[in-house]
């Protein structure tokens, strides 16, 4: 199974290759959307985290039919942090002008 535009790959269960996006990183993107109505979803190999069952989560449970794990964001990031482990898929979705604010926002950042 090739996963998240190749920063997954697994074969028989066992991971043959895995890039993550940094928890710093994350932080980051987490602390930015607080102060917007962006929807922030995290996924980490088959799990999927994200802070409320919010338009965009069930829209997203809609096509996937996967149902994410719900807590906070920051908690997800604790856990994370001290597993040892990052993301490797961030989905951040809204309104289209937060979008826009969000893709300036990631060009000043190093992810």
């Amino acid at each position: 199974m090739i996963a998240y535009n190749g920063r997954l790959i697994v074969n028989g269960g066992k991971v043959l290759h895995s890039t993550e996006i940094n928890t710093d990183s994350i932080a980051s993107i987490d602390e930015f959307c607080c102060n917007t109505n962006l929807h922030l979803s995290l996924y980490h190999n088959d799990e999927w985290y994200v802070p409320s069952m919010d338009y965009w989560a069930k829209r997203e449970q809609n096509n996937t039919k996967v149902t994410p794990q719900v807590q906070p964001i920051k908690n997800t990031i604790s856990t994370w942090k001290k597993e040892g482990k990052g993301a490797h898929k961030i989905m951040c979705m809204g309104d289209e002008h937060e979008i826009d604010s969000f893709g300036v926002f990631s060009k000043r950042k190093v992810f």
